[in-house]
């Protein structure tokens, strides 16, 4: 294991960074670092830096032999959507949220910031122990902490209609994960018309934003919103090298 390094104030100049080692020691929730833990692999050699995330993706799959271990990984639109959502923190103050496929935590972790709530999940029992531990790591006094295993498109009647916001970064490399997810945010959302579900992912091509887009209509959602992002981050942070799309949907029937 290794503790990331990469500043996400270093982009709109916040102070909410990852730390190397040592612990937290300021007062402010909102001005406190981060410490979170990813998960390497003996004898994978990727460079973050210098290939594509789409490649990256593939390389881990096809390493561990088609295991899912991709949440182990910081992505570069995670970083993006941490980043997006500091400059929009308005959105999340004093809401109750639910990330799916929250991997390390790091987008929760930045969201514990500001809203009252978060419950972090994820689809893959074996991350659990590494969310886990990046929870422990970076407890908040204003806002509640929570993880569980929650699986895409299965019945989930105990969270049904219980948050203000559902988010989820970095989750669009499996097209056939497209409608389960879709499906989960719809169920898990509140019927308030401020209720939305706020992604980020990685686009290679056009095909995709659209097709994304079809989905969620498909599953109850309009796209309000689509920013996207092209820059490069701070020297000790990676270069995108794609377009960074970040799209919040809400359900269709309450936003007439």
């Amino acid at each position: 294991d290794f503790c990331l390094s990469r500043g996400l104030g270093d982009v709109y100049k916040r102070q909410v960074s990852t730390q190397s080692t040592g612990a937290m020691d300021t007062t402010s929730d909102q001005e406190q670092g981060l410490v979170v833990t990813e998960r390497t692999f003996q004898n994978l050699k990727l460079n973050l830096k210098e290939r594509r995330t789409q490649d990256v993706v593939e390389a881990v799959i096809d390493r561990l032999k088609g295991s899912d271990t991709t949440g182990f990984i910081v992505w570069p639109s995670s970083i993006a959507f941490c980043n997006y959502a500091i400059e929009h923190k308005d959105l999340f103050v004093d809401k109750k949220v639910l990330e799916v496929g929250s991997g390390t935590g790091i987008t929760g972790l930045v969201l514990s910031r500001f809203c009252k709530e978060i419950v972090f999940t994820d689809g893959n029992e074996t991350i659990l122990p590494l969310l886990a531990e990046n929870i422990s790591r970076n407890p908040v006094k204003t806002c509640s902490l929570s993880f569980r295993e929650l699986k895409w498109g299965q019945p989930v009647d105990d969270l049904s209609g219980q948050f203000d916001v559902v988010v989820g970064s970095s989750l669009s490399y499996k097209k056939d994960s497209f409608v389960p997810l879709f499906k989960t945010a719809f169920e898990v959302l509140n019927d308030s018309t401020d209720s939305f579900f706020m992604t980020s992912y990685e686009s290679h091509s056009s095909f995709l934003s659209t097709y994304l887009k079809e989905v969620a209509r498909g599953c109850g959602f309009i796209c309000v919103e689509s920013v996207v992002l092209d820059y490069c981050e701070s020297e000790d942070m990676i270069s995108y090298g794609e377009m960074i799309n970040i799209n919040i949907y809400k359900k269709a029937q309450v936003d007439k």
